[in-house]
């Protein structure tokens, strides 16, 4: 067996995961840069149950080590994050069943006195067994509301965010560091009677250096947990559902010039230029990152719930380069026309978005949801037997009598008694 080759802020490693209630593809470019600055998540039987499943996309906005060395670690810790926030809301719920599911102190239907002042149990009125927020037997996880869940998948971000900044400095360090080690590696090959170290001064990556002003990245997540989907984002990185045909935009983009995110920005203090920028540096609103313009640019996602139905076809998810070339209504038309196979649809926008003269770096994600409503195929009652295609509508008495007479006609006895 091979052994895959490590990940680097700029080496990424992608191997196939099937999911069986959902279909998936993915299609991406480098762009000009040739630089890797998004990262996708795939994670089927999520928390180990069979009805879950989480996709994510993390982009970084500036092709630099810095922005996608944050994309990368935000794509290697969401999972397990988000996991940790669920098990508690889970724990809580389960807690707060179990306290309202035991019975009262002097609670009539639980406990009743006798004529003679003792004290007797009416055990009709106490289960044996409490009811907990578990998987159960066949790996359905327990089922949340919409509020638990969305309550969960905010803190991941902000958490996550959180830990972005502490861990900041020694995560741009380590992916500075592995990418002159990896440039030193290439001069050697390339020029292996070249001393080491008359090739020092020239192997100083051309990114950007500790100390300058640190990259972000936007983020959109899709949570499936039986037919409920929930999508989140932060920044320019978007899902949209296709309906029939007809694009449902699932989250929202966080541009500075929306009167919402320009009214918030201001109540703190902040200011945005004409041209569309933060503090006149970035034009997006929300992201990972971007710690020396907090609290104007935040982590805090917008999230959406949608209960699936059969006439809800896939779901796209894109990053900017997407969203700028094109609508999400034609996305989902061209999506549409390979909706039997997630990835060519998602190599067909991919394509139409470089047609455009797109040089930036292009993500697009396609999870197809026809699994989830494929009627299984009706299987035969025991005892089927052939007979029943060959004589339609005749009943099991008569189809052997008939049988039996053609064994005797066929027997030895009756060919000497002809």
């Amino acid at each position: 067996m091979v052994a895959l080759p490590d990940e680097t802020p700029n080496r990424r490693v992608r191997t196939t995961d099937p999911i069986k209630q959902v279909k998936y593809g993915m299609a991406d470019s480098l762009g000009a840069n040739e630089r890797v600055s998004a990262w996708d998540l795939a994670s089927s039987r999520f928390r180990m149950a069979d009805d879950e499943c989480l996709f994510g996309m993390f982009h970084a906005r500036e092709s630099d080590t810095s922005s996608s060395a944050i994309s990368k670690y935000l794509c290697d810790h969401f999972l397990y994050a988000f996991r940790e926030e669920l098990d508690k809301v889970t724990e809580q719920a389960s807690q707060q069943q179990q306290q309202q599911q035991q019975p009262l102190v002097g609670d009539d239907t639980a406990e009743a006195r006798s004529a003679d002042g003792k004290r007797t149990v009416n055990f009709a009125g106490v289960s044996e067994t409490q009811p907990q927020a578990t998987v159960d037997s066949d790996n359905r996880a327990p089922q949340l509301s919409n509020e638990q869940v969305q309550a969960a998948m905010r803190r991941t971000f902000l958490t996550l965010n959180k830990d972005l900044g502490t861990h900041s400095r020694q995560l741009i360090e380590a992916a500075l560091k592995g990418e002159r080690e990896a440039a030193a590696a290439t001069a050697a090959e390339n020029s292996p009677n070249v001393p080491a170290a008359a090739m020092e001064g020239s192997l100083a990556p051309n990114g950007p250096k500790i100390g300058d002003t640190p990259g972000g990245s936007t983020a959109a997540v899709a949570y499936i947990h039986g037919r409920r989907l929930h999508v989140a984002n932060v920044g320019d990185a978007l899902g949209v559902v296709s309906r029939r045909g007809n694009a449902v935009e699932l989250s929202k983009r966080h541009d500075p010039a929306d009167p919402g995110e320009m009214a918030r920005i201001r109540a703190m203090g902040g200011y945005i230029t004409q041209e569309g920028q933060v503090q006149g540096q970035i034009r997006v609103s929300r992201a990972f990152g971007y710690f020396h313009l907090l609290p104007y640019v935040n982590a805090d996602p917008t999230i959406a719930t949608l209960d699936l139905t059969e006439q809800d076809e896939f779901l796209i998810l894109a990053n900017r380069p997407v969203w700028d070339a094109i609508t999400p209504q034609i996305a989902v038309d061209i999506a549409r026309k390979h909706r039997r196979d997630p990835r060519m649809a998602a190599a067909r926008v991919r394509d139409h978005v470089s047609a455009y003269g797109v040089t930036d770096s292009i993500m697009v994600m396609v999870i197809c949801f026809s699994p989830m409503f494929a009627k299984q195929a009706a299987r035969p009652a025991r005892g089927f037997s052939v007979r029943d295609s060959v004589f339609p509508g005749v009943s099991d008495s008569q189809r052997t009598r008939h049988a039996l007479s053609r064994r005797m006609s066929r027997s030895p006895s009756a060919l000497l008694g002809s």
